[in-house]
């Protein structure tokens, strides 16, 4: 499986979030009490990005909150069906990695 490193996990406080390029992607990484989780930097409502504080995700155009553990939709403006994109990150000591979704094949590739 490709991994990006993104950095070090502990130049993130607890609390408190990154922002990453990786294979493409807007990352977000936010420190949840010791472990990291990633989400594309990207808010559901309308596109702003992310920031931190505690456990709570506010985007930066419109003062919509997450959750930081689920990426759940907490407040208004964004729907409460709403949720931020989780990516996979993963640590290995103080080094932190973001896994890209492997990309399914077409059932008709002819590369089998």
């Amino acid at each position: 499986m490709e991994k990006h490193l993104l950095g070090k996990f502990s130049e993130i406080e607890p609390g408190r979030a990154r922002h990453f390029v990786a294979a493409g992607k807007k990352i977000f990484v936010i420190n949840v009490e010791g472990a990291p989780k990633g989400y594309i930097n990207y808010c559901p409502h309308m596109g702003g990005t992310l920031q931190a504080s505690g456990k709570i995700i506010r985007c930066n155009w419109h003062g919509a909150t997450f959750d930081a553990e689920t990426g759940q939709a907490k407040t208004l403006p964004a729907a409460e069906s709403q949720k931020l994109q989780s990516v996979k990150v993963v640590l290995e000591g103080d080094d932190l990695f973001y896994l890209p979704e492997e990309k399914k094949k077409s059932p008709w590739a002819d590369d089998f």
